[in-house]
């Protein structure tokens, strides 16, 4: 019953130390988080790709081939989890236009840019482009 309960978890700079046991266990999903409007900043939430143990990409809901070796097909969008908001009708704009499909400038030319559905905005802003190398 438990497993059922827990068929996907969030990914978090909190929790990325616990993510491959928590995994192991539940057999679960990981979802990567979606910045809203928030009583925590994405910057305390938010880990950096390139610090999530790559055991556990093939888990994860973001489809970066040169970050994750996953390609997007045609129309999915990453499954979201928002952060608890304080404004609803901002969460709700999220859910129907903020998909991650922002690409740094460098990939435009990427082999792989039609199979890539990118990362969120406040991602970069972050941590910079650098994990991104377009192949």
């Amino acid at each position: 019953k438990l497993r059922e309960l827990l068929g996907r978890t969030i990914i978090l700079k909190q929790n990325v130390h616990e993510m491959i046991k928590l995994v192991q266990r539940f057999n679960c999903a990981i979802s990567y988080p979606y910045s809203t409007v928030s009583k925590i900043p994405y910057k305390d939430l938010c880990v950096r790709l390139s610090d999530i143990p790559r055991l556990l990409y093939n888990r994860m809901d973001l489809y970066i081939p040169c970050v994750t070796g996953k390609a997007v097909e045609e129309g999915r969008y990453a499954d979201m989890v928002f952060v608890h908001t304080l404004n609803p009708e901002q969460t709700q704009a999220a859910v129907m236009g903020n998909q991650p499909s922002f690409k740094p400038r460098k990939c435009v030319n990427c082999r792989m840019h039609g199979k890539c559905e990118g990362i969120f905005p406040e991602y970069v802003k972050l941590f910079g482009d650098k994990e991104f190398k377009p192949r």
